[in-house]
Formats: structure tokens, C-alpha cells, sequence
């Protein structure tokens, strides 16, 4: 065999060049597959030569191969064609026409992928998860098959890229005729809560505007009880994280005290919504971590005590002295108007003040609150039934 030397020549710039078939070719083993390779004639020279893999290919008739030589048509063109006949696995690979000339040289390849006469095939099925409804096709065993992503006309302007992308997700079909691997990362969330939310996990965060979408956040999830999707709760779990990393530069207490309102909604969501995305990536458990971390970062930045509340979430923080801690008793209470005791789940949100309607307490009694030397975190949170 001869390989073609691709630096030999500059490349060659040709009025028209062409081959078909142009796209990858799916066949079976003992079929046949024709080539055809046209390009402009400009130069006595010019050869046209068929190659696989970089290697070139000639007439064999023992392999089943055919190249017919070049033809010179109307002293514009020149042509060669390539026949394939009995087809086996060996005939796999790139397949190139390659025009050569003093001048520079061009190809253009297709790649064939033979299968077996017995190829098994995956079976037609329908897909439907958060990115939507997806119906594959029977798909050929070795083969990636492509779907576009379902387009979302209502509320499709809030998602980020450009509109006219082509979005597709894809899912490849093993040789063992059985679906595998997959990929819908590219389509947008079919539910417009996930898309909002995902906006959201998107946005640039500093210090200057970190309070202000949080209570843009904190808005959004008062309906947390209608979250349908893990990654509602996921991504809000993530931009409570991010929020977190401004705490400790932030001199009031509002950013702790909105993320707090946040985590509290949360609690709303259904409770398998919940605890599929603490199985996913432990959402719940790293909103609770945060929390901690809020009050931790402002007893170290010299407060002795704080303290915050929510509708579902109370939270205290003291320091005190380790040596001389020999207890501590916490209660945790609710003030209820007595028209509103049979209705203790309608839980009121913080007036511009930061309090609450109705009110849920938590008061420790420590015996040395005001040592720097150690510090003690305690929270309480109440899911609502």
C-alpha cells in the first residue's frame, strides 16, 4: 500500500468538486456501494485517486474492489468512480477521493460503517423526563441515534443561547441491540419552574447585587410546594451556596436572614421532590450546611449572638466559653393569634421590618454566653404537615 503525502502540495482551490454518496454510509455485509468523484479539469496532470484510511486504494477483484481510471469529460471535468461489491467488515473506515495536481491536491471523505447481515436492532422507544417528550426510533445496534429537542414555545425567551441553534439530544444504541448511553444536556427544561430556576443558577453573583436576587429567588419560591423536578431544588440548593460566599464581606444581616426565608420555602416542596434531590447530590443536607455557616461567619466577625427566623426554620448562634459550658436548654415556640390555631400551617412571610406574621421562636439559655473563646450553633427546622 501507498500513502498519500499531504504536505507535499498547498491546498488546491477547485470551482467544483464533489462526491457521492457525501454522507456516512450505514451497510450491511454483502451489499454493494458505488462511488462517484467529479471535479473541475484544470491541469494536464490532474489525477483523481480513491484512498481508505489514508491508504491508497486500487482495483482488486479478489476484494471486490473496482476503480474506474479517470475520464476526461468536455475538457471541464474529470471523473472516477469506485465500486465496492460484496461488502465485508474490513470495508469500515474513511473512504476519500483525492484530486492531485501540481498546483495542490484536495479530498473529500465519507465514512462507511458495515454491519453484520445479522445486526440486531434497539427497539422503538419513548423518553419522557424534564427535558420532554422524546420518541426514538429503531435504531441499528452500534448506532447513535439524534432527536431535536422538543421545542418549548410557552416560556421559551427566558432560556440563554441563541434561539435558532440546532439542539439536539442523542443516545447511542449498543451492538447488543439494547439502549445505553444518552444525552439530553443540550435541550431546555420542558417544566418553565426548572427553566426559571436554571436561569437563575446562571446569573454572575457579587457583592453588590447578591441580596437583591436572593429576594428575587425568595419571591419565586413561595410556590416551592408546586416543585415537581429533583433540579428545582437542586439549583435552588446551588445558588444558596453562592450566596453564602458573600456572608462573610456582607456588613448586615439581611443576605443570611433572605437565605434562611429561602430554605424555609423549600421545606414546602413535596417531600419525594426532597429527598430525590438529597439523593442526587445532596441538596437538602448542603442548604442546611449554609445556614450554619451564616451564623458561624457572624459570631467570628465579633457578634455574640445571632439569631434569625423563618416560617419553618429557626436559627440561634452563640459564643461561649468551653470550659464553662455545663448545658443548655432550648424551646422552641410559635405565636399564633387565637383566631388562627386551627390554620397553623398558613405561615405569614417577614414584614420590611424582618418580622414575622406568625412567628416561630427558638430561645436557648446557655450558662456563659459571652466568651470569644468557642462558639455553638443551634438550629431547629419544623417541616409543616
Amino acid at each position: 500500500t501507498t500513502k498519500r503525502n499531504n504536505n507535499k502540495y498547498p491546498p488546491l482551490e477547485l470551482p467544483s468538486f464533489y462526491m457521492t454518496p457525501s454522507h456516512r454510509q450505514v451497510v450491511f455485509e454483502g451489499d454493494s456501494l458505488p462511488f462517484q468523484c467529479m471535479a473541475s479539469y484544470i491541469d494536464q496532470d490532474m489525477q483523481v485517486l480513491w484512498y481508505q484510511d489514508g491508504r491508497i486504494v486500487e482495483t482488486d477483484e479478489s476484494q471486490g474492489i473496482f476503480v474506474e481510471k479517470n475520464m476526461i469529460h468536455n475538457c471541464s471535468l474529470i471523473a472516477s468512480a469506485l465500486t465496492i461489491s460484496n461488502i465485508q467488515a474490513g470495508s469500515t473506515g474513511n473512504w476519500g477521493c483525492h484530486v492531485q495536481t501540481k498546483r495542490g491536491n484536495n479530498t473529500r471523505t465519507v465514512d462507511i460503517v458495515v454491519l453484520e447481515s445479522s445486526a440486531q436492532y434497539c427497539p422503538p422507544e419513548r423518553v419522557v423526563n424534564n427535558k420532554g417528550d422524546f420518541r426514538w426510533p429503531r435504531t441499528l445496534a452500534g448506532i447513535t441515534a439524534y432527536l431535536q429537542c422538543t421545542r418549548n414555545t410557552h416560556g421559551s425567551g427566558i432560556y440563554p443561547g441563541n434561539p435558532q441553534d440546532e439542539r439536539k439530544a442523542w443516545r447511542r444504541c449498543d451492538r447488543g441491540g439494547f439502549w445505553a448511553d444518552d444525552d439530553y444536556s443540550r435541550c431546555q427544561y420542558a417544566n418553565d419552574v426548572t427553566r426559571v430556576l436554571y436561569m437563575f443558577n446562571q446569573m454572575p453573583l457579587n457583592l453588590t447585587n447578591a441580596v437583591a436576587t436572593a429576594r428575587q429567588l425568595l419571591a419565586y419560591t413561595v410556590e416551592a410546594a408546586n416543585f415537581s423536578d429533583k433540579m428545582d431544588v437542586i439549583f435552588v440548593a446551588e445558588m444558596i451556596e453562592k450566596f453564602g460566599r458573600f456572608t462573610k464581606e456582607e456588613k448586615s444581616k439581611e443576605l443570611g436572614d433572605v437565605m434562611v426565608d429561602i430554605a424555609s420555602n423549600i421545606m414546602l416542596a413535596d417531600e419525594r421532590v426532597l429527598w430525590l434531590a438529597q439523593r442526587e447530590a445532596k441538596a437538602c443536607s448542603r442548604i442546611v450546611q449554609c445556614l450554619q455557616r451564616v451564623a458561624t461567619y457572624r459570631l467570628a466577625n465579633g457578634a455574640h449572638v445571632y439569631s434569625t427566623y423563618s416560617p419553618n426554620i429557626a436559627l440561634e448562634a452563640y459564643v461561649i466559653k468551653a470550659s464553662g459550658f455545663t448545658g443548655m436548654t432550648c424551646t422552641v415556640f410559635q405565636k399564633v393569634a387565637a383566631s388562627d390555631r386551627t390554620g397553623l400551617s398558613d405561615y405569614g412571610r417577614r414584614d420590611p421590618d424582618g418580622n414575622l406574621d406568625k412567628q416561630l421562636s427558638f430561645k436557648c439559655n446557655v450558662s456563659n454566653t459571652f466568651s470569644s473563646l468557642a462558639l455553638k450553633v443551634c438550629y431547629i427546622a419544623l417541616k409543616t404537615l
